[in-house]
């Protein structure tokens, strides 16, 4: 009987271990866009030479959900995180969330507004 108990514990204590542990979601920080500089310039703009890396930009966002990576885009489009200057104003910022998540293999939620 008591073997039993100590086999049941052991039992319950292993799937406690093995069982508890989740993985956490892939989350996008805008603070780390800032490799996306480069690639977000050329893509707007008419530049003449290679197209830089998408890898750093897009390695960011990939993983995540196609909102999360419009939410997270939109929110470092909006604050100074990109240093993009003049370059993104209220006009043109859906137009450079689009394009970058185009380029990340991501689409903008259908009805999704980045608002300036």
């Amino acid at each position: 009987m008591a073997s039993s108990k100590a086999i049941l514990g052991l039992f319950l204590a292993l799937n406690l271990l093995m069982f508890s542990y989740s993985t956490t979601a892939t989350t996008c920080d805008p603070a780390n866009l800032g490799v996306c500089v480069d690639l977000l310039e050329y893509l707007l703009k008419i530049r003449i030479g290679a197209q830089p890396a998408s890898e750093p930009c897009c390695s960011f966002i990939n993983g995540v959900a196609d909102l999360d990576a419009a939410l997270c885009v939109c929110a470092a489009l909006k604050t100074s995180t990109l240093g993009l200057g003049g370059l993104i104003n209220g006009l043109n910022i859906n137009l450079a969330l689009t394009v970058l998540l185009n380029k990340c293999d991501h689409s903008v939620p259908l009805g999704f507004v980045c608002a300036y």
